[in-house]
């Protein structure tokens, strides 16, 4: 009997079975955030060109986005509002969890970023900040911070005032960081 379910879990409940019998959109979105993290767990202990990372941060950003959008009664968002702020809180994340990474072989960073900044992504156990890892962190603060811009931009032009509530409080999550 769903009446004994929370009201949110109803309107939750709604929404997939209406998916299930009608759009299978929901399925979609759900299939591109699986992928993703199946992505992320494929390329455990080695780093990717430069445009490949981007990529997998890109759909993984655009496609928790997507169901996030969905939820909120929006449509056909390939590329929902804000999706640039998802990467720049993406970069954010690569940035604040870096030492922790790469301690336990997960390297989150591209080879030419390795190549360009000398970047050490051996594993190593203690942390001695060298210059190249200052400076690529610098050029990611400023590349994240453009796409918090970007994306800031492109929320304010959304109908949904749940999905926008939503995002910019993620945003400012992840620029805090």
């Amino acid at each position: 009997d769903v009446t004994v379910l929370p009201l949110q879990e109803r309107l939750l409940l709604g929404i997939v079975v209406h998916d299930v019998h009608e759009s299978g959109t929901l399925r979609t979105h759900i299939g591109d955030m699986l992928t993703s993290i199946q992505s992320n767990a494929n390329r455990f202990g080695r780093p990717r060109e430069h445009a490949e990372l981007h990529e997998t941060f890109r759909r993984e950003a655009t496609s928790y986005l997507s169901a996030l959008a969905y939820f909120c009664g929006m449509r056909n968002t390939h590329s929902p509002p804000g999706h640039q702020a998802a990467i720049g809180a993406k970069l954010a994340h690569v940035m604040r969890d870096f030492v922790k990474d790469v301690r336990v072989g997960q390297v989150n960073v591209s080879n030419e970023d390795i190549a360009t900044y000398g970047l050490d992504v051996s594993g190593y156990s203690e942390v001695v900040p060298q210059s190249g890892t200052l400076k690529w962190a610098a050029a990611n603060v400023r590349v994240a911070e453009r796409l918090f811009s970007e994306g800031l931009n492109a929320l304010r032009k959304c109908s949904s005032l749940r999905y926008k509530i939503i995002v910019a409080v993620l945003i400012a999550k992840y620029q805090t960081y």
